[in-house]
């Protein structure tokens, strides 16, 4: 079973309300951007933010929670190494060389909804 499997059927068994938890379609990718660049404009300007994210995002394994049919959040997944994407010192990133998995890139869920 996958990562996404994974996490996808625990947060399914923690939902609250009606929140229901899914891959993300081409067709969301737009919303789902808009979303992190909400949640993460206190770390970098929205344009920043989806540039960021568009650039380093697996959407294959990616998943969205939604609320009736607004997105309201997403955990977006990478398989790469974190150093192919992350903006740290690369001293930093010499301890993550050689490490092989699922990434997290980004875990965002809108503050009304948290």
């Amino acid at each position: 079973m996958k990562i996404s499997d994974l996490i996808r059927k625990k947060l399914q068994e923690e939902a609250v309300g009606q929140a229901t938890i899914s891959k993300i379609s081409s067709q969301e990718i737009p919303d789902v951007l808009e979303v992190c660049s909400q949640v993460f404009s206190n770390v970098m300007s929205p344009e920043e933010v989806k540039e960021y994210i568009q650039e380093t995002a697996d959407w294959s394994i990616s998943i969205k929670a939604t609320l009736g049919e607004k997105i309201i959040g997403c955990y977006i997944f990478n398989e790469d190494s974190v150093v192919q994407f992350q903006r740290c010192s690369k001293e930093y990133l010499k301890l993550y060389k050689t490490k092989k998995g699922i990434q997290g890139v980004g875990l965002a869920v809108l503050p009304e909804y948290r």
